[in-house]
């Protein structure tokens, strides 16, 4: 290519820089904006003077770097360094591996999970055709095949074309924008930040609900609605700038996500009032039980063992003892609803002691709620059950865990498999698993055991 052709490219590819980082500082994303016209700047400079020519290359990691990340990670602004001390230095700059090392970083840029807004995928591309460029610089460098000034001249047009395509997409359709980031963006604060761009107003604040106040003078509310009910507000600057089919876009864009911000937090205060009412039922049934289980044991214990005191009949005696131990049961079972983690070892050791097949047993929960406790009873108690009825199994090892991240039970048997979730007693299990917020798993090979494993987050069983 001809050295005017070079110019032109050159010219070409500063000036689209420049005008992308304008445009992107107008649209409220500075950090993105500065990157830009940095890269322009170190370009043009490039140009003018041949020492400088490789300048360019911290300024256009860091473009790539604000396009795929909102808020970039340490990580990156050490990349960023790197590479502008590479810039820096030509003869460090024009040695192939390290070009090489240059476009492996923007490869990594390029892979970098990130959310899916229209600027991140387009640096997504971005970042993959500078690292194609660099890649292909960089072969020809190392084996010493550059010829003339095709490499630069091709170079400048993969970073024209980089530079154009950020132009486009900042110069997009504020409506059009604002409905693909809201897609990725679902969060509050996101949401704001993207109406500040749409409307290009660093200052816009927004509030969801019926609650509509007057902002600082001199400043304009529009009211959000949906379906003819306020749902929201926006507070911002006059905008004189924009037209009104942009700021009517924008307006009914962000009422339907206030609404939906509205419909979420409902839903989660209908789940929080269900999760009260459960709570408080179960307490109310926990006291109930444990009233219960005191009269039994104050009054009809108290006769019988008066009774066989006073009773000379040996088999008399023997007949009241064994109502005495029914009675005992009875009282036991009601003490069930009031347990708590300090006597769930126990009482599982109780329940476990007199079972045909043997259980190890290995409990470490302690500080779970009573709640939590009577239910995990019940669970491990329905299911050594069916294990010893239905098994055949010559051993059981029940481990009870709690880590500082999540509960863990695991039920396991050596007996001869094939169990059946769709059984009614795995059903209740089940059921009860899905109480505490845990998710069961059964494990169940024919010939080969039953594995019971039963999970729940730390915070839904620990007061």
């Amino acid at each position: 290519m001809s050295p005017a052709l070079a110019h032109v490219v050159d010219i070409t590819a500063g000036l689209l820089l420049l005008i992308s980082g304008a445009v992107a500082i107008g649209r409220q994303q500075r950090g993105f904006g500065a990157a830009l016209v940095a890269t322009a700047i170190t370009w043009f400079a490039g140009s003018l003077w041949a020492p400088l020519v490789y300048l360019h290359r911290g300024p256009m990691i860091a473009v790539l770097v604000c396009a795929r990340f909102r808020r970039p990670a340490p990580k990156w602004f050490v990349l960023i360094a790197a590479a502008a001390i590479d810039g820096a230095f030509p003869s460090l700059a024009r040695l192939g591996p390290v070009t090489l090392c240059l476009a492996a970083a923007a490869g990594c840029i390029a892979m970098a999970a990130t959310r899916p807004t229209l600027l991140a995928r387009i640096g997504r591309i971005a970042a993959w055709l500078y690292a194609s460029i660099l890649v292909v610089v960089g072969i020809l460098r190392t084996f010493g095949w550059i010829a003339g000034a095709a490499p630069g001249t091709a170079y400048g047009m993969v970073v024209a074309a980089i530079a154009a395509a950020f132009a486009l997409a900042l110069a997009q359709n504020s409506v059009e924008r604002l409905v693909i980031d809201l897609a990725a963006l679902p969060e509050t604060d996101s949401l704001v930040e993207s109406l500040r761009r749409a409307l290009a107003d660093p200052t816009l604040k927004l509030s969801i609900g019926t609650d509509i106040a007057d902002d600082r003078p001199g400043r304009t509310t529009s009211v959000l609605t949906r379906q003819g009910e306020i749902v929201g507000a926006l507070y911002h600057q006059p905008l004189l700038h924009i037209d009104a089919a942009t700021i009517a876009g924008v307006t009914t864009i962000a009422g339907l996500a206030c609404d939906a911000e509205i419909k979420r937090s409902l839903a989660g205060e209908s789940l929080d009032a269900i999760d009260r009412s459960s709570r408080l039922l179960a307490d109310a049934r926990s006291r109930e039980s444990e009233a219960l289980a005191r009269r039994v044991r104050q009054g009809p214990l108290v006769h019988i063992d008066r009774a066989i005191a006073l009773v000379g009949d040996h088999q008399l005696s023997g007949q009241l003892a064994a109502a005495r131990r029914e009675v005992l049961d009875v009282a036991n079972g009601l003490a069930q609803a009031t347990m708590t983690s300090a006597h769930l070892a126990s009482a599982l050791a109780d329940r476990t002691a007199s079972s045909p097949v043997p259980v190890e047993l290995v409990v470490d929960v302690a500080g779970l709620t009573d709640r939590a406790a009577q239910t995990l009873l019940l669970i491990c108690s329905e299911v050594t059950t069916n294990t010893v009825k239905h098994a055949s199994a010559s051993m059981i090892s029940l481990t009870l865990r709690l880590s500082p991240t999540h509960l863990d039970v695991d039920i396991v048997d050596d007996g001869c498999g094939g169990a059946d979730p769709r059984g009614s007693g795995l059903r209740g299990v089940a059921e009860r698993v899905a109480a505490l917020g845990g998710h069961l798993t059964i494990d169940s090979p024919p010939g080969l055991g039953t594995r019971v494993r039963i999970t729940a987050p730390r915070s839904a069983v620990v007061a």
